[in-house]
């Protein structure tokens, strides 16, 4: 049952950019302007903005987290067994909803979508 919920959470955290990114990104009404003016959703929003370049900065996070990971947890699968690598991922999963839940600005999401990452890889 760990592991099927860890699965779940892989597809939750792999999929949380397509509808959460949408609220969080900014949208310029006019390019053409020097000064261009910020426009916002009609939606709630978790109290900051961020831009399109910064947006795909958070989608890359989970991949670079991944990337980071991958030697580790290897090593950690093979000295203890997946199940017991998969259970102990949990903890950088916890802390990956924790700070996504709470994130107040763009460093707490780029820092939760790493730890996401790094939990992801052993799910793939």
């Amino acid at each position: 049952m760990v592991v099927s919920l860890g699965a779940f959470c892989a597809g939750t955290v792999l999929s949380w950019t397509s509808p959460a990114l949408s609220h969080i990104l900014t949208e310029f009404t006019n390019q053409t302007e020097a000064n261009a003016t910020l426009t916002t959703q009609n939606v709630t929003s978790p109290g900051f903005k961020i831009t399109e370049r910064e947006g795909a900065l958070v989608g890359a996070m989970l991949t670079i987290g991944a990337l980071l990971a991958a030697i580790p947890t290897g090593y950690l699968a093979d000295k203890f067994g997946r199940k017991i690598t998969i259970i102990g991922l949990s903890l950088p999963f916890l802390i990956n909803y924790l700070l996504i839940s709470f994130a107040s600005n763009l460093e707490t999401v780029i820092v939760a979508r790493f730890f996401a990452g790094w939990v992801w890889e052993e799910f793939v």
